[in-house]
């Protein structure tokens, strides 16, 4: 995750190179923040650290013969043992594939 390089060759094998591209500009849009978030500096200085994220409910919202569009919503347990105590951040993502 904090590794663009790494994060890129898995999405190769997993997704379209279209949605690998559209993720890869969302995460340079948040890496920033990202990177410099309490959570992370914990887990890089070797803190045990929790951040795990699950898919709740999904819901088409469009689709066609070559083209689907889904709003996806999810939660997310973060937590660590260098003050953050474990809470979950709930969203929701629009994805289209094709």
């Amino acid at each position: 995750m904090f590794n663009a390089a790494r994060l890129r060759q898995a999405l190769s094998v997993l997704v379209t190179p279209q949605l690998a591209e559209q993720t890869m500009v969302a995460y340079r849009r948040a890496g920033g923040e990202l990177t410099t978030s309490s959570l992370v500096r914990s887990v890089r200085a070797g803190a045990p650290a929790i951040a795990m994220g699950v898919p709740v409910a999904y819901r088409v919202l469009r689709s066609s013969a070559d083209r689907l569009t889904a709003e996806f919503w999810t939660v997310a347990v973060v937590g660590n043992l260098q003050g953050i105590a474990p809470h979950s951040i709930w969203g929701r993502t629009t994805v289209t594939l094709g």
